[in-house]
């Protein structure tokens, strides 16, 4: 096995969905930059949205090494349980983008330019003029 540096993050989850508190939330490895390379080199942006998705999903997957998730226990109530990987094909799609673009550290401006979302200038955050850090 290829030498790992020991760098892992969280993504917290609570806020997504009623039950899901502070402790919900899954643990990853950043993408390296030999992971950016390989990604770009499967040229998702020319891969039918399936393909892209299915690109992506996987590339989640490979990321992540832990976490804390709700669970529906025997009588229905909500259980915290241990994240599996697989638990991210049940999980809705904005929490997957939300992992997804922490692993990748993309940044994505809000297509409603709440204010959250703008720079200082009130123009939509991007890549060059956020003032958010990870």
């Amino acid at each position: 096995m290829a030498r790992q540096l020991a760098i892992t993050k969280k993504t917290y989850l609570d806020g997504f969905l009623d039950g899901w508190d502070k402790d919900c939330y899954v643990e990853w490895r950043p993408m390296t930059y030999g992971d950016s390379l390989k990604l770009k080199d499967t040229k998702v942006d020319e891969q039918d949205e399936a393909a892209a998705f299915t690109t992506m999903l996987n590339l989640t997957k490979d990321h992540i090494v832990g976490g804390k998730v709700m669970v529906t226990g025997e009588g229905g109530q909500l259980v915290l349980d241990d994240f599996q990987a697989d638990d991210l094909d049940l999980m809705p799609p904005e929490m997957v983008d939300r992992i997804f673009a922490d692993i990748t550290g993309a940044q994505f401006s809000d297509p409603k330019g709440s204010p959250e979302a703008q720079g200082k200038s009130g123009e939509p955050s991007t890549s060059e003029n956020s003032t958010a850090t990870q």
